[in-house]
């Protein structure tokens, strides 16, 4: 936990996100005050007080990029929503839906999330020229990193772990964390692959944790 905690924290969001005008947005909605905003956006923020506040923040930039995403969607791109679409997502969210019915729905609609996809993809691209929308989609794309590397961490997923350990690379070196993005890091990841033929009991064992 040490090491997750090392990079989930004052590693990879600090330098990125500090001054970007988060601290207000947390203050303005009335969670905390400016001094503890700056506090918990700081190089040495308390762990969970930063990823609460990176959670709320990852929350409310997905809800204005979603309903941006619509209004561009209904001027654009006829093709990105319909009705069958808005009465599956109904039913998976009704907790009387179970998990295996939860998946088949999403099989029996495959076709239309990958029209939503190609959607996304172009209205990502119409954001390009406009640096702070690109920031702050580079902001939801580094969180959703960090959300699946907990996830995959503390399921003890293993191979999950691996994959968005080298995810975290590209970030840790846009937050000017060069030792752990060029080194650490990436020693870390090619001495866990070479597992299987170094170490194959280890590997064994880290496999099953989760089976």
């Amino acid at each position: 936990m040490g090491f997750t905690k090392h990079i989930t924290t004052s590693k990879l969001y600090a330098k990125i996100i500090q001054g970007s005008g988060a601290e207000e947005l947390i203050t303005l909605a009335g969670l905390c005050s400016e001094g503890t905003a700056n506090k918990i956006l700081g190089e040495r923020g308390e762990y969970y007080q930063t990823l609460h506040a990176i959670r709320i923040l990852s929350e409310t930039f997905t809800h204005l990029y979603w309903h941006a995403f619509e209004t561009w969607a209904r001027e654009n791109d006829d093709m990105f929503w319909n009705d069958r679409i808005a009465q599956v997502m109904q039913t998976i969210m009704d907790n009387e839906t179970g998990r295996d019915e939860q998946l088949q729905l999403i099989r029996d609609i495959k076709e239309e999330l990958t029209n939503i996809h190609v959607s996304l993809d172009r209205f990502n691209q119409s954001l390009q020229n406009r640096p702070t929308a690109v920031f702050w989609l580079t902001f939801l794309e580094m969180a959703d990193v960090i959300h699946e590397f907990l996830y995959y961490n503390r399921e003890g997923l293993w191979l999950g772990t691996l994959q968005l350990s080298a995810k975290m690379l590209p970030f840790l070196a846009a937050a000017g964390h060069h030792k752990y993005a060029q080194q650490s890091l990436p020693l870390f990841i090619r001495e866990m692959k070479e597992l299987p033929s170094v170490a194959p009991e280890v590997h064994d064992a880290l496999m099953m944790v989760h089976s």
